[in-house]
C-alpha cells in the first residue's frame, strides 16, 4: 500500500486512468489509487471499479453485503495526526430495502465503527442511544451510539461501538468534512481512535438494489469548507418563522400536531418547516416539543418558550431523544448468530413469567439499545427451544406477477422451490398498495380491510409445511429446501415463508404492494404463525393474532395454573402431540413447564414498538383465555417500557364462535390499519379490553419492573 506525507500539506487522491475491473465475489486491493472492498455474506452482487473513487454495484436478494472505495491507514496516527479529510462525492442510488448510501470506517484503540449517513432506502438507520444534532456542511444530522457485543469486526469477534451521522433528509451528492463530524462526536464524548479506513460506501441489508458512484474524490490534508451554519447552536426565536406551523398552511392545529409525532417517532424523516418545531429553544425536537405544541392548541398557553429566547451557548452535550426504530427495519436488526445460549440443564426453574428485561447473563436492560440486544437473546432462545431455527436469508428471492398471483422462487444451498401466494387488490386507494398476509386464510372482515385500501395476500402455509397430524413433521416445501430434519417446526417454516413473500415483494414493483406496509393475520392455528412471522420479521408493520391459544398468545404456565385449577385449558404436553407446529426441542419441558426460558409475552413483545393488535374471545376457555389475557398484560408492559403503550391493542369479546370476528371488533380492526398501513396517527389505537371476569394478577405472574427505556 502506498504511503503518504500529509503534514502541513493537502492530499486529492489520485484519478488514475485505469481499465475498469468487475468483482462478482469477496475481494479487496487497490484500484485507480484508492482502496476498495467487496464483501457479501450470501446472494449475488457485482462491483465495478472505474476510474479513480468512482464504482458502480448492484446485488439482490442479500442478507449482508458492502461496496467501497476510499483509503486505508496504518492503525498508527488519529484523526488529529492526519489532517483534515473531505470527500466530494455524488451517486445515482437505487436501493429496494434496507440501504445505506455513506461514508464509512473503523478506528482501533478504541475500535470504533462509524458511518456518515447521506441516503437509505426502506429503513433509516439505527434506532438507537441519540446524542443529539449537528449541522455539518449545511446540512443536518442526528447522532446516535450502539453497541455492537461479540460481533464481526476489523479485529474479528468482538465488542465494539458504533458512531452513526445521519442526515435528517436524504442527499446523493455534495461534500462530506468528515473530520467536522468526528469532532461532533468526540465533543458528545464519543472517543475516536487511530484511523483504520475512511471510505465512500453502499451497503445493502436483506435487500437489493443498484448504486453508481460516478464521484468520489477523497482530500486529505487541508483546510475545512466554512461552515454554512455553526454545528450544535440551537436555535433561537426568529421573526419569520411560525412556530407549531409545522405544514406551513398559515395556522397551528392537530395536523402540526400528527406531523410533530410522526417526526420523533422517526416515522417522518422531515416535515416542511422543520425550524418551526423546536418550540422551547434548546437546539433538540422532542417529546417536549410535541407536549408544548399540544398546550398551545388546546389553549393552555398562548405562545412558545422560544418565542421570548434570547441567543444561549450551545450545550456541553445536546439532550437525548429517545429513538423509536421504525418499521420495515430489516427481516432482523441484530443477529442471534453469536448468542450464546444456556444448555437444557443450565435452565433454573421459574414459576413466575421470565423477565425480558434481564440479559442472560444477569445484567439489565436500561436502554433502547439493550432492549435491541435483549430482543436478539429472546429471539435466540425461542428458536433454540420453541420453534426452531429460522434460516437467515437464502442466496436468492424473486417474484412473478400474474393471474392475480405472485409466485415466490426461493433457491438456497443449491435448491430452488416456488409457491404462489393469491392477491386480492382493493378498490380504493392508490398503488403501491399496503398489503394483509393472511397466514393460510384471512378470518378477519376482508371487506372492511380492501374498503380501506388494503390489498390480501393469501399465503399458502399448508404448502409451505404440512400439518395434517404429527407423521407430516418435516413434509412441505420449506423442508423441501433445508431437510426434512431441520429443527423448524411447522410454525418456524411458515414464518420462514412470510419471510420470504416480503422479499419477493421488495422486488417486484409489478406486484403493486407497499412491501414496507405490510400487516400479517391469522385465526386459530394460522393465528399462531401470525404471530411467530410478526416476531421475527421486523419488517411487518402490523400483527394481529387472532385467537391463537396454546402456542400463539397463551402463556404456557397460566395455562398450566389454569388446568390445574380445573379448567379445560390445552396446555404444552397436549400441544405437542396435535401437530407439528412447534420445535421438537421443547418436548423436554412437558412437565417442566418452568424451565422454559420465554414465555409467550416475550414473544408478543417481540414485536415491540411496531403494531400488535390481540384479538381474543372470552368464551373459548380451551384456548386459554385467562391465560392469553395475562400474557397480554405482561407484553403491555413491554411496549410501555418501550414509550408506545398504544401500538399494542388488545380487545377480548365472547358470545360468538370461534374465530367469526364480531362486528363489535372491527372500530379496533379499523383504528389500527389506519395507523399503521395508512400512516394516520390521529387513529385512537388505546385498546385493552375484555368482558370477561379476568384481572392480572400482577403478584402472582410478574417478580420484575419495566424500566422506562432511552
Amino acid at each position: 500500500m502506498l504511503l503518504f506525507a500529509l503534514v502541513l500539506t493537502s492530499f486529492v487522491f489520485p484519478m488514475q486512468k485505469v481499465q475498469a475491473r468487475t468483482i462478482t465475489s469477496n475481494d479487496m486491493g487497490t484500484h485507480g489509487g484508492y482502496d476498495y472492498e467487496f464483501w457479501r455474506d450470501s446472494g449475488t452482487g457485482t462491483m465495478v471499479l472505474k476510474d479513480g473513487g468512482a464504482f458502480s454495484c448492484q446485488w439482490s436478494n442479500i442478507n449482508n453485503i458492502l461496496f467501497r472505495k476510499g483509503r486505508k491507514f496504518d492503525e498508527t496516527k488519529t484523526h488529529k495526526q492526519i489532517g483534515n479529510i473531505v470527500i466530494n462525492y455524488g451517486a445515482d442510488y437505487n436501493p429496494n430495502g434496507n440501504s445505506y448510501l455513506c461514508i464509512y470506517g473503523w478506528t482501533v484503540d478504541p475500535l470504533v465503527e462509524y458511518y456518515i449517513v447521506e441516503s437509505w432506502g426502506s429503513w433509516r438507520p439505527p434506532g438507537a442511544q441519540s446524542k443529539g444534532k449537528i449541522t455539518v456542511d449545511g446540512g443536518t444530522y442526528d447522532i446516535y451510539e450502539t453497541t455492537r457485543v461479540q460481533q464481526p469486526s476489523i479485529k474479528g469477534t468482538a465488542t465494539f461501538q458504533q458512531y452513526w451521522s445521519v442526515r435528517t433528509s436524504k442527499k446523493t451528492s455534495g461534500t462530506v468534512s468528515v473530520t467536522k463530524h468526528f469532532e461532533e462526536w468526540e465533543r458528545m464524548g464519543m472517543k475516536m481512535g487511530k484511523m483504520y479506513e475512511v471510505a465512500t460506501t453502499v451497503e445493502g441489508y436483506q435487500s437489493s438494489g443498484s448504486a453508481d458512484v460516478h464521484t468520489n474524490k477523497i482530500v486529505i490534508g487541508g483546510s475545512l469548507p466554512d461552515p454554512t451554519t455553526p454545528p450544535t447552536t440551537p436555535p433561537t426565536s426568529q421573526p419569520n418563522v411560525k412556530y407549531g406551523d409545522l405544514n406551513g398552511d398559515g395556522v397551528v392545529n392537530s395536523m402540526d400536531a400528527s406531523l410533530l409525532s410522526r417526526y420523533i417517532l422517526e416515522i417522518l424523516t422531515s416535515i416542511p418547516k422543520v425550524d418551526a418545531a423546536d418550540l422551547n429553544g434548546d437546539g433538540i425536537i422532542n417529546s417536549t416539543d410535541a407536549t408544548l405544541l399540544s398546550r398551545y392548541i388546546l389553549e393552555v398557553i398562548d405562545k412558545f418558550p422560544v418565542e421570548s429566547m434570547q441567543p444561549t451557548p450551545p450545550p456541553t452535550v445536546p439532550p437525548t431523544i429517545p429513538p423509536t426504530p421504525p418499521a420495515g427495519s430489516g427481516e432482523t436488526t441484530v443477529p442471534t448468530d453469536n448468542i450464546s445460549v444456556p444448555s437444557f440443564s443450565q435452565l433454573k426453574s421459574n414459576q413466575k413469567l421470565p423477565d425480558p428485561f434481564t440479559f442472560i447473563d444477569g445484567s439489565k436492560v436500561t436502554s433502547m439499545n439493550d432492549w435491541a440486544l435483549r430482543r436478539a437473546e429472546i429471539s435466540a432462545l425461542a428458536q433454540k427451544y420453541v420453534y426452531g431455527e429460522k434460516p437467515s436469508a437464502p442466496e436468492s428471492v424473486t417474484g412473478s406477477v400474474g393471474n392475480g398471483r405472485i409466485t415466490v422462487t426461493v433457491k438456497d444451498k443449491g435448491k430452488t422451490i416456488s409457491f404462489d401466494c393469491t392477491i386480492q387488490y382493493p378498490s380504493k386507494g392508490k398503488a403501491p398498495y399496503p398489503a394483509m398476509i393472511g397466514m393460510g386464510m384471512n378470518t378477519l372482515n376482508t371487506s372492511v380491510i380492501r374498503d380501506m385500501g388494503v390489498a390480501l395476500i393469501t399465503l399458502p402455509v399448508d404448502e409451505i409445511a404440512q400439518q395434517s397430524g404429527m407423521h407430516t413433521r418435516g413434509k412441505g416445501k420449506f423442508y423441501d429446501l433445508y431437510g426434512s430434519g431441520h429443527s423448524a417446526g411447522a410454525l418456524m417454516a411458515w414464518a420462514w415463508g412470510a419471510s420470504r413473500l416480503i422479499d419477493a415483494l421488495e422486488v417486484t414493483p409489478s406486484a403493486n404492494i407497499d412491501a414496507a406496509k405490510i400487516a400479517v393475520t391469522g385465526g386459530s392455528r394460522y393465528g399462531k404463525g401470525a404471530l411467530a412471522a410478526g416476531a421475527f420479521d421486523e419488517r411487518i408493520a402490523l400483527t394481529i393474532p387472532q385467537e391463537s391459544g396454546c402456542g400463539g398468545t397463551s402463556s404456557w404456565r397460566v395455562a398450566e395454573a389454569q388446568k390445574s385449577s380445573g379448567q379445560n385449558v390445552q396446555t404444552l404436553s397436549h400441544i405437542i402431540t396435535e401437530q407439528p407446529w412447534l420445535s421438537k426441542s421443547i418436548d423436554q419441558f412437558v412437565n417442566q413447564t418452568n424451565k422454559l426460558p420465554v414465555d409467550q409475552h416475550m414473544i408478543l413483545g417481540m414485536c415491540a414498538p411496531r403494531g400488535l393488535l390481540v384479538v381474543e374471545n372470552t368464551g373459548m376457555e380451551w384456548l386459554g383465555n385467562v391465560s392469553c389475557y395475562t400474557s397480554s398484560q405482561a407484553a403491555r408492559m413491554i411496549y410501555e417500557s418501550l414509550g408506545v403503550k398504544d401500538n399494542m391493542g388488545f380487545s377480548q369479546i365472547g358470545g360468538h364462535m370461534h374465530c367469526a370476528f364480531p362486528d363489535a371488533q372491527i372500530p379496533e380492526l379499523r383504528a389500527f390499519i389506519q395507523k399503521f398501513l395508512l400512516d394516520d396517527n390521529s387513529a385512537n389505537t388505546s385498546i385493552n379490553k375484555t368482558d370477561g371476569n379476568f384481572s392480572f394478577d400482577r403478584a402472582r405472574w410478574v417478580d420484575w419492573s419495566a424500566p422506562t427505556l432511552r
